[in-house]
């Protein structure tokens, strides 16, 4: 699941593709994109990284699932983990605060 914000109250919308998603924030639909980018459960993270090049998408922040859980709770399984990027387009990046 992918989340895109358009208005400042972050709206959250979800996509069942990242593909979409990309064309969302491209298209001036949304203001960013959350998207996960590498999974433990995920194949390949190339296809996702060839589609911010595809559509001019650059990050802006990245937040690491399974760091934050070991800070909370140190015993974790160490084969799981999500890393999640927010994306911006080319467009906005200059007027991201």
């Amino acid at each position: 699941m992918i989340f895109c914000s358009h208005t400042r109250g972050a709206h959250r919308t979800a996509y069942k593709s990242a593909k979409v998603a990309c064309a969302t924030i491209n298209g001036a639909e949304a203001d960013f994109v959350v998207l996960p980018i590498e999974s433990s459960t995920l194949t390949s993270i190339h296809t996702k990284y060839d589609l911010l090049s595809k559509y001019g998408l650059y990050i802006v922040g990245e937040y690491d699932l399974q760091q934050q859980q070991e800070e909370a709770a140190p015993v974790q399984d160490a084969s799981s983990y999500t890393r999640f990027l927010l994306l911006l387009s080319s467009s906005r990046s200059a007027t991201w605060t």
